[in-house]
């Protein structure tokens, strides 16, 4: 049940809170009129947000879907904003797979190969959500890169039959450096592993479009606490009574 007008409760919060997160969590120099936009999008009543969430992990097929598939829907009415909200509030333990890099290996997707390459945070940091926990370091991406490529060649050399012959290494080696640099620079420029993740993932969207798609807004899921805490207030109210009933 929604009472009249809470509907754009904490809009304008979210509008003031995307102008500080991409210059200066996510250091995004060249996105400010972007940022600007997106502002201006949010704190407009009149805006129809399509809202999508997922956890807090590098951008695979899924999730691409997901986004892309929300924002075309916004790009349909008069005026649209599609909100992607990223789960920084897990920790490794919570979601182990969050951390894979999702390379198959010779036949196995990455949930059934028996070492998942994944991005590594320490066993004494398994516990931290993302939103506190550092971004990865150098030295661990550049081994990463290397593990992935090692991968790359193996899974060429299983599936030898189905690969074209006039397939350039090179390009795919590229290709490669060019995802880790990614990775790499983005870890660089923020302070938390979810920012980390959230940068990599607006840059990615960036290049498949060729600039930032208009009206698309990536944010950390943890901060709605702070756009909208009356809702967050009531709902612990409500939790309440349910837990002495239980």
């Amino acid at each position: 049940v929604v009472q009249t007008g809470s509907i754009f409760h904490g809009r304008h919060a979210l509008s003031e809170f995307i102008l500080r997160f991409y210059r200066d969590r996510l250091q995004l120099n060249d996105a400010t009129d972007h940022a600007r936009e997106l502002s201006q999008l949010l704190a407009d009543d009149t805006t129809v947000v399509f809202e999508m969430a997922h956890d807090g992990q590098l951008p695979h097929l899924g999730i691409a879907r997901l986004v892309v598939k929300t924002w075309q829907l916004a790009q349909l009415v008069p005026r649209g904003a599609a909100l992607y909200l990223v789960g920084d509030h897990y920790s490794a333990d919570m979601r182990p797979e969050n951390l894979y890099l999702g390379f198959p290996l010779l036949g196995l997707d990455t949930d059934h190969v028996k070492t998942p390459l994944t991005i590594q945070v320490g066993r004494r940091h398994r516990h931290i959500p993302f939103k506190w926990l550092p971004p990865p370091r150098a030295g661990t991406l550049d081994e990463e890169e290397r593990l992935s490529w090692d991968r790359i060649v193996n899974n060429l050399a299983f599936h030898k039959e189905l690969v074209r012959k006039d397939l350039d290494r090179d390009q795919l080696r590229a290709r490669l450096s060019w995802c880790f640099n990614l990775l790499r620079e983005s870890a660089r420029r923020t302070k938390t592993f979810s920012d980390w993740l959230i940068r990599v993932q607006v840059l990615v969207f960036r290049e498949m479009y060729g600039g930032y798609p208009p009206g698309l807004a990536v944010v950390p899921m943890s901060e709605a606490v702070e756009w909208v805490p009356d809702a967050f207030a009531d709902l612990v109210s409500w939790q309440e009574p349910l837990a002495k009933v239980k």
